[in-house]
């Protein structure tokens, strides 16, 4: 008999128990609150969605501070049916949508913000990819890039209609990495998304560089606007939300020398005090997928000078939960039906 169905049935099994005869805490994780026209990584969540999530979340279970999580779970003392609310990336719509719905309810969030480029205004790379390829009108026949020795090319069609103007409600809820039959465009933009996603900063703004010299200009995305170093100030001064780092470049750690990630831990948590006038010391990684973390990023998190760091795959918290790897799920664009449906699975142990 095969020995991985008997250790999935195992853990399964130790899972019920957890779950069963010990508090466990369930830690969240939302991007955006908005409606956009487009939102091909499946990024936001629609207020009113938001608005009943949170009337839920206030029934269900006891919603309380990651830093209090953090505290009551190192001397066991981890609430049953906790939850808390995340938020990653540093958007403004978390400021300006969800600030004053997380404040109606009384339900505290922790927004982790990418440092880099904020004093600019510069978007988040995904999202200027995004206006590239799939908000640009008229576009080449064909683009290239040229990544660590190796070049690529992409065909594209001019008469593709899976621009943003083109694009229906289903096209532009899509998740993109799971077009069943991508057109040119966004087979395009999904390659270029992973191959950007495994660059350094500098090789991933060489590559933006080069594909706006092939399309153009891309237009402005009022949508995807970023929090400011005000706006930063006063997301932290609210009376539920508290900010943590989200590094600077939010590049997956693996791509980084170890100095490299302490060099990114170091000057967001720095930045951000400086914005906030707060001491910042809860982390989120970038990305955070367990392919993406190292050995080493609690002990360079923990040396950095923050008490608790936040991943990226599903699991509950509990005692014995390591504050340097905490498990998360992520949110999707649910109604309440579904969306209560998904928090009692995820209570019981079931990812």
């Amino acid at each position: 008999m095969s020995q991985e169905p008997v250790c999935a049935t195992a853990k399964r099994r130790a899972r019920r128990v957890v779950t069963r005869f010990l508090p466990t805490a369930l830690v969240l994780t939302y991007h955006r609150v908005a409606s956009p026209d487009l939102d091909p990584q499946l990024m936001c969540v629609s207020p009113a969605h938001f608005a009943s999530h949170l009337r839920l979340l206030c029934q269900v279970g006891e919603c309380v501070s990651l830093r209090d999580l953090v505290r009551w779970s190192a001397v066991g003392r981890v609430p049953r049916r906790a939850i808390v609310v995340t938020f990653d990336d540093g958007y403004a719509d978390n400021l300006d949508v969800a600030e004053p719905l997380l404040r109606d309810v009384g339900v505290p969030a922790t927004v982790f913000v990418a440092s880099g480029g904020l004093d600019v205004g510069r978007p988040f790379w995904w999202d200027e990819l995004e206006a590239l390829l799939l908000r640009t009108v008229e576009v080449p026949p064909e683009v290239t890039l040229t990544a660590r020795g190796r070049r690529f090319a992409w065909p594209l069609d001019a008469a593709d209609s899976s621009s943003a103007a083109a694009a229906g409600p289903e096209d532009a809820r899509r998740d993109v990495a799971r077009f069943e039959v991508p057109s040119p465009r966004q087979a395009a933009f999904r390659d270029i998304a992973s191959l950007c996603r495994a660059l350094a900063p500098d090789e991933r703004d060489a590559a933006l560089r080069s594909l706006a010299a092939q399309l153009g200009e891309a237009p402005t995305v009022h949508g995807h606007r970023r929090l400011s170093p005000a706006g930063v100030a006063e997301l932290a001064a609210s009376a539920v939300v508290e900010v943590g780092a989200h590094g600077v470049s939010h590049t997956p750690l693996n791509v980084l020398s170890r100095e490299g990630r302490a060099e990114e831990f170091i000057q967001s948590k720095h930045t951000l005090e400086q914005m906030t006038g707060c001491s910042v010391d809860l982390l989120s990684y970038p990305f955070g997928a367990a392919d993406v973390l190292t050995s080493d990023c609690g002990r360079v998190a923990r040396d950095c000078g923050y008490m608790a760091a936040c991943a990226n795959w599903p699991g509950l918290v509990w005692l014995r939960s390591d504050p340097y790897r905490l498990p998360r799920f992520r949110v999707r664009d649910w109604d309440a039906e579904e969306f209560a449906s998904t928090l009692e699975a995820w209570f019981k142990g079931v990812d």
